[in-house]
Order: C-alpha cells, then structure tokens, then sequence
C-alpha cells in the first residue's frame, strides 16, 4: 500500500515536470515572438527615420536653391531694371 502511495506521488512529479517543460517551452517561444515583433518595430522605424530625413534633405535643397535665387535677384535685379530701363526709355529708341 505504501509502494503504490510513493507510485502515485512519483507519477505526479513526473506530471509537474512536463507540464513545468512545457510552460517554459512555451515562455521561450513567447519571448521569442516578442523579441521579433520588437526587431520587426524596430526596423520599420528606421524606415520611417530615413524617409523622413531624405524629406527634410529635400526641403533644406528646396530652400537654398530658393535662398540663392533670392539672393541673385537682389543682387542683379536692380542692374538689370536699369539696363532694361536705358534700353527702353525715349531717347534710346532712333
């Protein structure tokens, strides 16, 4: 009676050990899921990094080719206003 007592208790052991494998079986599987949902996250915001870098690439381009012109303008418009203005005026045209 005693040796079917420690049988069952010995059954049971062997019972907790699995199921204590396969939850940790499953805790591994579950980290590793997480681990690359996070790389995956990761990964698309370095994406979203780099395309909003190139953007702002694009506008800071935008803005010194504006810049420039700008500049040009100021510097040669009113040369220009003044060479168009002789050309035109009365007393050039014969």
């Amino acid at each position: 009676m005693l040796a079917a007592h420690y049988e069952t208790l010995q059954d049971k052991l062997a019972q907790l050990k699995d199921a204590r494998d396969a939850l940790n079986v499953l805790r591994d599987e579950h980290r590793e899921k997480r681990r690359r949902e996070q790389e995956e996250l990761e990964r698309l915001r370095q994406i979203q990094m780099a395309q909003k870098l190139e953007v702002l690439r694009q506008k800071k381009q935008v803005f010194l080719i504006v810049d420039l012109l700008s500049l040009i303008c100021f510097c040669v418009g009113p040369a220009l206003h003044k060479l168009w203005s002789e050309k035109l005026s009365p007393n050039s045209i014969t």
